[in-house]
C-alpha cells in the first residue's frame, strides 16, 4: 500500500477527496463444494497503460475458463467441463454503459502474490469527466479463485465525492439447479455476531451484508463466497437476490461494492 500527504490545512471527509488513485478488490471463486468473492478497499497508485483493447481475451487455467470483453469491460467465468458453476457478464462501470470508454488491456500469464500464482487481464479506461479505471481479473493457475480489483483515478481536476464502487455485478449468476435448493447465510458484523438463513427464491429484494455472504445449494453443495480478501476493506457489502426463473437454468443476483477507504495512499486530499 502506497503513502498519501495530507494537504496543510486542508478540510475533507471521508467521501470527498481529490484523489489521483482509489481502490477496491474481489476474489471469485468456481468449483462445486467451494466458491469464493472476496472483497476490500484500499488507496492504488497509478499504473501505466497497456495496449489498444481487444475484442475478447480468453483465459484457461487448470481448472477454470475466463472470457474477458474489454470493449465492453465485462467478464465472466465458470468452471472447466461443467456448465453448472458460473458467473456470466460481470460488469463495474457505473449503469453497465461503456459508450465513451477508451479503454486499454495488457495480460500477465505469471501473477504472483500472496494470494497465488494468476493469469492476470488488466483493464484500464479514461472517460473526458469521470474518473478514471484499471480493472484486473485475475485467474488462479491451480485453483478456482479468481481475483478482481478496481482502482479509479481522478484527473477531471475537481474535488468528487466518491459514492459507493462496484467491484462486480452479475445478474447471471448460477450453482446448477434451482433457486429452491439454494440457501444464502450471511453476517452483518465484523465480529460474526451471528448469521441469516434465507432461501434464495424469497429473495425478491437484495440481501445485504457487511462481513460475508455464502449461497450453497444444498443437493449438490456447491457453494458461492463472497467475502474480504484483507480487512483492510473500507465498507465493503455483498448482496444476493433471487434471479429470472424459467425453462433456462436458474440464476440469481450477485453484487460486491464498497466505500473505498481513505487511509494513507497515492495522491492528494483536497
Amino acid at each position: 500500500m502506497a503513502t498519501e500527504k495530507e494537504v496543510s490545512g486542508s478540510s475533507i471527509t471521508r467521501r470527498n477527496m481529490l484523489a489521483r488513485a482509489v481502490r477496491g478488490a474481489a476474489l471469485v471463486s468456481v468449483l462445486p463444494f467451494k466458491s469464493a468473492l472476496l472483497a476490500e478497499a484500499s488507496l492504488l497508485p497509478e499504473t501505466n497503460a497497456g495496449l489498444p483493447a481487444a475484442r475478447s481475451i480468453e483465459v484457461a487455467t487448470e481448472m477454470l475458463k475466463l472470457s474477458v470483453d474489454p470493449a465492453n469491460c465485462r467478464w465472466s467465468a465458470g468452471l472447466k467441463g461443467s456448465n453448472m458453476m458460473q458467473l456470466n457478464n460481470v460488469h463495474f462501470l457505473p449503469g453497465d454503459d461503456p459508450a465513451g470508454w477508451a479503454v486499454t488491456c495488457a495480460v500477465n500469464r505469471d501473477d504472483r502474490s500472496k494470494l497465488g500464482s494468476f493469469e492476470t487481464v488488466i483493464l484500464r479506461g479514461t472517460k473526458h469527466g469521470h474518473l478514471g479505471f484499471e480493472y484486473r481479473v485475475s485467474a488462479s493457475k491451480t485453483g478456482s479463485d479468481i481475483f478482481v480489483s478496481l482502482g479509479r483515478t481522478n484527473h477531471t481536476g475537481n474535488s468528487v465525492d466518491v459514492q459507493d464502487m462496484d467491484y462486480f455485478v452479475s445478474t447471471d449468476a448460477r450453482l446448477g439447479g434451482a433457486t429452491d435448493k439454494w440457501t444464502s447465510l450471511g453476517t452483518h458484523s465484523r465480529n460474526r455476531d451471528y448469521y441469516e438463513l434465507w432461501p434464495v427464491e424469497c429473495l425478491i429484494s437484495p440481501k445485504t451484508y457487511a462481513v460475508n455472504h455464502v449461497v450453497r445449494d444444498v443437493g449438490t453443495g456447491n457453494t458461492l463466497l463472497m467475502g474480504h480478501v484483507t480487512t483492510l476493506k473500507g465498507a465493503s457489502r455483498f448482496e444476493v437476490e433471487a434471479g429470472w426463473q424459467g425453462n433456462s437454468p436458474d440464476r440469481m443476483k450477485v453484487r460486491g461494492y464498497g466505500n473505498p477507504t481513505t487511509s494513507p495512499g497515492a495522491g492528494q486530499r483536497a
